[in-house]
Order: C-alpha cells, then structure tokens, then sequence
C-alpha cells in the first residue's frame, strides 16, 4: 500500500512539475491614419505640380506609445523615401519603399526602429513623390482631423528634386493632402 501512495504522489508531481503555465500577452491596437484618410477623404489621381516634391502632412500623437512602421499607397511604380521627424525631439527616421506594378494601389508597410512618442509630440511624415501622379485626398471640412490617439493638422510639401524630407519653409493647405504616406502608432 505504501508503494501505491509513493507511485501516486510521484506521479502527481511530475503531472504538476510538467504543467506549464499558459502566457498571455495582451495585443496593445495599432493606429494607421492613413485607413481613416482613405475612409474619409475623397480620394483622385493627381498629377500635382511640375517637378518632384517632398508631399506629406503634420500630425501629433495624443498619448505615450510608439510608432514602429512606415507605410505608403500610391497608383505610381518606383522607389520611395518616406521620413518622419519628431518635430519637438529632432529625432527622424526613414524607409525606403519599392512599389511595383503589382503593389500600385496597395498599401505597403515597412518596419523602422520603435520611435518611441510623447503625449503632444508633434511630427511631420513626407516622402518623395518622383514627380508621377499620385493620391490626393480632399475632405470638405478640413485636414484638422482627431483619428484615435493621432491628430492630422495639415498637409506640407516643397519642390525637392533629391530628397524627400521638408526643410526649412515650405506650402500648405489645411483642405487636402498628395500622397497615401502613413505609419503605424501603438499606445502604451
């Protein structure tokens, strides 16, 4: 009798010793403007100004958290830099994106390092439009949107034939924006 209490108390410890205990991790959502644009602008295809220009908007982040993809859709093939700044900090950071006649209409995404945000950080996110039609967006009441933690101020651009960040002055317009440019935003 004693060996059976022994077999069943071992046996019930290596039962307990070989349960594992499930993880859970919790997904945190993840924010992509650029849905919330194309749901709610009207979009057209745009030849835009002669010339290549740096397009793109100004946006701020309402509460901590991190921007960890940059992501475009555009009706032109070619190969596209799309940078982003923290205004307030400086910091930037930049993707190079090749779209094909495959991917012309689609929405691509591509990993940067995490950029880690502040409630009220604002930002700017451009990109080298290579002088070729793309998406213009125009929505009737105004650019100055709130989507989620994200605020949209207005769009930017600036003739740049080389680069595809804004330096310095540049053009606005608080009615519309060129350019399926977006990123990803994850709260903390």
């Amino acid at each position: 009798m004693k060996v059976h209490i022994y077999i069943i108390a071992f046996a019930l410890a290596i039962s307990i010793i070989g349960c594992k205990k499930e993880a859970t991790s919790i997904l945190k959502p993840r924010q992509t403007v650029l849905d919330s644009i194309q749901r709610d602008f009207t979009e057209t295809i745009s030849n835009g100004s002669v010339g290549a220009y740096a397009v793109g908007y100004q946006f701020n982040i309402t509460s901590n958290g991190v921007i960890n993809q940059l992501a475009l859709c555009t009706p032109s093939i070619g190969v596209y830099q799309i940078n982003i700044i923290n205004i307030d900090t400086g910091k930037k950071d930049s993707v190079s994106i090749n779209i094909t006649a495959a991917d012309t209409g689609r929405t691509i995404f591509s990993g940067i390092t995490p950029m880690v945000v502040n409630a009220g950080n604002d930002f700017q996110l451009t990109f080298n439009d290579l002088d070729k039609p793309q998406y213009q967006y125009l929505r009737t009441n105004g650019m100055n949107q709130v989507y989620g933690n994200i605020g949209l101020y207005r769009y930017v651009y600036q003739a740049q034939p080389t680069s595809s960040s804004i330096d310095g002055m540049f053009g606005e317009s608080v009615n519309y924006t060129f350019g399926g440019v977006g990123f990803t935003f994850v709260k903390d």
